[in-house]
């Protein structure tokens, strides 16, 4: 029978040093050597919390060290105090200072164990030493095997605190046609003023969708294209035939559309308010969601990511908004966060906002994108050298198909 295998790894903030590792070799056992700090402490249940969110059924402990900032002898000795209980165990050298980092090597080098250093930007395990790691997966494999929720976990965000929404092939549909017809058509949507003349279906009642439970069911039942003067573009017509076709809206009888009751027992309102955002500009989110889905570059991406009200567990999140689209980023797994703006509005604002939005999400090496539809020619190039200093890849227009494999 193989004898439990136990991990003693060493703690600091960035957590998925620790956390692919200890996929990989699946330990029965997890030992934490961090330093006195609350911020590490912190780390290391979140850690747990991804394990477990992974499936993992291991016992951990926390070896604290005396001290804030260890020096390498301290350390040295963790080691080789833990390896005197645990001998055989696997020690992972990569996590805290470099001091800690070095402490830990040479404890562990006076015993006959396996050694193993997480490069994250080479996307690999190292052994160090002459004992080899166990049988393990590749780095590549773990990662890929990782999703939203375990990863959210890793940084500290409860998954369970957290609203996610995923779209089905039906809504992946009509974000590729609302992509392909608002792209291709775009001075003719412009022309018409149709986001005006949806806005004004909508929200007829000084800014806000009808009041009172008769009036909005009234509304649903309503035929939108009433609202739209003749002749209705050929495009309008198309995109708005697609939401029917995704559910968004209800085709007429007669040919026209309306919005419907919501599916089983859903709220009217937030039902009314939804397919007015999506026709307006969160179609935008579906098209970039497909063209996400179709990526082998980005996995388990998420809609419409937001705290959920009311969860007495979330850590920080009330101050969180919602975000667009949210996804593991291969080769690293790290969240890459995406916002999707039809028009870039106040544009160093939004990237400073979404930059502290992934970073509040995903920790210091999240990502963040902004997915742009189209903006003024002055204001590109302001954007660019705005994205550049703020470290948020910005794609405008046509650019955004390139989150896509095809």
């Amino acid at each position: 029978m193989t004898k439990p295998l136990t991990l003693i790894h060493l703690i600091s903030e960035q957590t998925m040093q620790n956390l692919v590792p200890l996929l990989a070799l699946k330990p029965a056992r997890v030992v934490h050597i961090c330093s006195r700090d609350e911020r590490f402490r912190a780390a290391a249940r979140h850690i747990e919390s991804a394990a477990r969110e992974a499936g993992l059924d291991a016992q951990f402990q926390v070896h604290e060290l005396a001290a804030a900032v260890p020096d390498i002898e301290p350390v040295r000795a963790a080691l080789q105090q833990t390896l005197s209980v645990f001998p055989g165990a696997v020690v992972n050298i990569t996590g805290g200072t470099k001091l800690m980092c070095l402490g830990s090597y040479l404890g562990a080098s006076e015993f006959p164990v396996p050694m193993l250093y997480c490069d994250t930007d080479r996307q690999q395990f190292v052994a160090l030493g002459k004992h080899p790691l166990p049988p393990h997966p590749s780095f590549a494999e773990v990662v890929c095997r990782l999703t939203l929720r375990v990863v959210l976990a890793a940084h500290g965000k409860p998954p369970d605190a957290w609203g996610f929404s995923r779209a089905d092939p039906a809504r992946l549909e009509f974000g590729r046609r609302a992509w392909v017809l608002r792209g291709q058509f775009w001075e003719q949507f412009r022309r018409y003023g149709f986001n005006r003349r949806i806005q004004s279906f909508f929200f007829s009642e000084n800014g806000r969708v009808p009041s009172g439970k008769s009036k909005l069911a009234a509304f649903c039942e309503a035929d939108l294209t009433r609202s739209l003067p003749d002749p209705i573009p050929g495009p309008v017509t198309d995109f708005l035939s697609a939401a029917a076709d995704a559910g968004i809206l209800v085709r007429m009888v007669d040919g026209g559309f309306k919005v419907g009751p919501p599916p089983g027992t859903g709220d009217l309102r937030e039902h009314v308010e939804r397919a007015a955002s999506l026709l307006a500009g969160s179609w935008l989110e579906l098209a970039v969601l497909n063209f996400v889905s179709s990526s082998s570059r980005l996995l388990d991406p998420h809609w419409s990511v937001q705290p959920r009200r009311g969860q007495p567990n979330a850590e920080d999140t009330q101050s969180f908004g919602e975000t667009d689209v949210v996804c593991i980023a291969l080769p690293q797994g790290n969240l890459q966060v995406i916002s999707c703006k039809t028009s870039p509005g106040k544009p160093l604002e939004h990237l400073e906002s979404l930059r502290e939005r992934s970073q509040n999400l995903g920790g210091r090496f999240a990502g963040a994108t902004l997915a742009l539809l189209g903006s003024r020619n002055d204001q590109i190039a302001e954007l660019r050298r705005w994205s550049r200093l703020l470290g948020v890849r910005v794609l405008i227009g046509e650019e955004i198909e390139t989150l896509s494999d095809s």
